[in-house]
């Protein structure tokens, strides 16, 4: 029953006092799950909730990866990155907030600390010849804001207003996600970025709706934000190959630097 009150929750049944009791009756259990419409779909949402948790804690293990190899952050947008940590804490902290079921909503706990470690790599790799270095200034303003974002979020916001973490998601996604459309744009190349990670990311938005819609049913506030993460990541997707052979131009062209830097 433990295990049905994870994957059915409070769900009621016409038959039965709940849902977990009907799939876990005589009848359905085990192998009549599958068969019975009402388990298979609640069943199939939770695994798919606990995949993309696993999966996400690798999307942005290959831009890392990238930076570290490069030893240049060269690419990213710091733009971007800051305002896409925003949106991963708002996530995050709504569903903590609703109480919502982790599955649906773990895999931006993990993609906040991914990003704050990009973050920090981009900080200590910026001042080479592709990436001017970043100012003290911005370093300490990024600090006091992370933790007033913490402060007000977690302990100053009243319930009646949980939907502004959400609902102010869809501008700052656009805006930062929108940085590095441009910044591509501008560069003609991808830098850093990994399409390991934009694939993972297309593909983590279109089943999160899906897992979405049958975990929770349509809520406005995560659900809208997915809707446009998909756009925007595709835009992402498909620059990559646009400019791709511009990258690897890039890339090795910073490989020769650092080599020519250690020989000297």
């Amino acid at each position: 029953m433990r295990f049905g009150n994870w994957v059915w929750g409070s769900k009621s049944h016409p038959e039965y006092e709940s849902l977990a009791d009907f799939c876990l009756s005589h009848n359905s259990f085990p192998f009549g799950i599958l068969l019975q419409y009402e388990c298979s779909t609640q069943l199939l949402a939770k695994v798919m909730g606990v995949i993309l948790i696993a999966a996400a804690c690798m999307i942005k293990t290959p831009i890392i990866r990238n930076v570290c190899h490069a030893q240049s952050a060269a690419g990213l947008s710091r733009t971007a990155l800051y305002g896409e940590t925003i949106v991963y804490a708002n996530s995050a902290v709504y569903g903590y907030l609703r109480h919502l079921p982790w599955t649906a909503y773990g895999e931006y706990m993990a993609l906040v600390l991914q990003s704050m470690t990009i973050v920090l790599l981009t900080w200590h790799f910026s001042g080479d010849a592709a990436m001017a270095r970043v100012a003290t200034r911005e370093k300490i303003m990024a600090l006091a804001v992370a933790f007033a974002y913490i402060v007000v979020a977690t302990r100053m916001l009243p319930e009646s207003k949980y939907y502004w973490l959400t609902s102010s998601s869809l501008p700052i996604l656009l805006y930062a996600r929108g940085s590095q459309i441009l910044n591509t744009y501008h560069n003609k190349h991808t830098g850093a970025q990994s399409i390991v990670s934009v694939s993972m990311s297309l593909w983590g938005a279109s089943t999160r709706v899906l897992t979405t819609l049958q975990e929770i049913g349509f809520d406005v506030g995560l659900m809208m934000p997915f809707f446009l993460g998909l756009t925007l990541n595709s835009m992402v997707f498909t620059q990559y190959f646009l400019y791709y052979d511009n990258t690897q131009k890039v890339l090795e062209d910073l490989r020769l630097e650092k080599e020519q830097k250690k020989k000297a």
